[in-house]
C-alpha cells in the first residue's frame, strides 16, 4: 500500500492521517495519490504547488487511484488510459452536502464573531439556494434572523413563503440596500455593480469560488471555508468518502 499527496494544510494532513490508519489495503487497489480540495485553479498546476497535475500523475499504473476534486476530464482520461481509476469528490453527493454544511456553519461563525451584534438584529439576504444556501437559511432562521432568498428556482421560492422567508428572482436585486449583510452562493455573475450604491451599506460575502463579483465594492471572500475554519472536520470528511471508494 502506498499513498502519494500533494497539497498541505490541516485539512491535508488529517485526510492522510486517518487514511493511513484505515485504509485496509482490500480490494484491486494499492496505490493511492491524493490531490488538494480543490485539485486544480487552472487545470494545469496542482493547487498550493508548482506542481502540473501530468507530474502528480505520472506514476499511475492499474492498481492506482487518483483522488481529487475537480479533476480535469484530460486529466481523468489519462489516468483511465493507463489503468487507473479516479475519485472525484465534486461528483460525490454526500461529500457535498457535508462540504456545505461546513461552508454554512463557517460563514455564519464568522459573521457572529465580526457583526457584534446578534442574528435576530439582522436581515440576511443569500443569493443561490443550492446545497450552500439551503443549509445557510436553514441556520439564519434557526438563529432568528429576517432572511431573503434570490433564486432562479421559482419553486424553491414558492416553497420558503411561509417560512417567513422574503423571496425575489435574480432580476431583483436592486433591493439589497435594505439588507445588512448578502451572502453570495452562486458560482455565476448575478450581482451587478449598479446594485451597489454609496460608500457605506450592504456588506457582502462570497462564498462562490472564482471571481464573479471583481469590481464590485465591499465584496469579502470567504474560499474553501472548511478547510480554514474546520481543518479536522474537512480532512476526515475527504478521508471518509475516500476510504468508502477504497474499501
Amino acid at each position: 500500500m502506498e499513498i502519494i499527496s500533494f497539497g498541505a494544510g490541516g485539512r491535508m494532513e488529517e485526510c492522510l492521517r486517518l487514511l493511513r490508519r484505515e485504509w485496509r489495503g482490500t480490494g484491486d487497489i494499492g496505490r493511492l495519490i491524493v490531490l488538494p480540495i480543490p485539485t486544480t485553479k487552472d487545470k494545469k498546476l496542482v493547487t498550493g504547488t508548482d506542481i502540473t497535475l501530468a507530474e502528480a500523475t505520472e506514476s499511475v499504473t492499474e492498481d492506482t487511484l487518483v483522488a481529487g476534486y475537480g479533476i480535469p476530464e484530460d486529466v481523468a482520461e489519462g489516468v483511465a488510459s493507463r489503468g487507473g481509476s479516479i475519485y472525484d469528490a465534486l461528483l460525490d453527493g454526500e461529500f457535498l452536502w457535508e462540504n456545505a454544511e461546513m461552508t454554512a456553519v463557517g460563514a455564519i461563525a464568522r459573521i457572529i464573531c465580526t457583526e457584534g451584534r446578534q442574528l435576530s438584529d439582522m436581515k440576511v439576504g443569500v443569493v443561490g439556494f443550492g446545497r450552500i444556501g439551503k443549509r445557510l437559511v436553514r441556520h439564519l432562521l434557526y438563529l432568528g434572523a429576517q432572511v431573503r432568498v434570490y433564486s432562479g428556482n421559482r419553486g424553491a421560492l414558492s416553497s420558503l413563503a411561509p417560512y417567513g422567508v422574503e423571496v425575489r428572482e435574480y432580476g431583483e436585486m436592486s433591493d439589497i440596500a435594505s439588507l445588512d449583510i448578502l451572502i453570495n452562493t452562486a458560482p455565476a455573475r448575478l450581482l451587478r455593480e449598479s446594485d451597489v450604491k454609496g460608500e457605506d451599506g450592504v456588506r457582502i460575502i462570497d462564498l462562490a469560488s472564482g471571481n464573479f463579483l471583481s469590481g464590485i465594492p465591499r465584496v469579502e471572500k470567504m474560499p474553501s471555508v472548511p478547510s480554514e475554519m474546520f481543518p479536522v472536520s474537512s480532512g476526515r470528511a475527504y478521508a471518509k468518502r475516500i476510504l468508502a471508494r477504497l474499501n
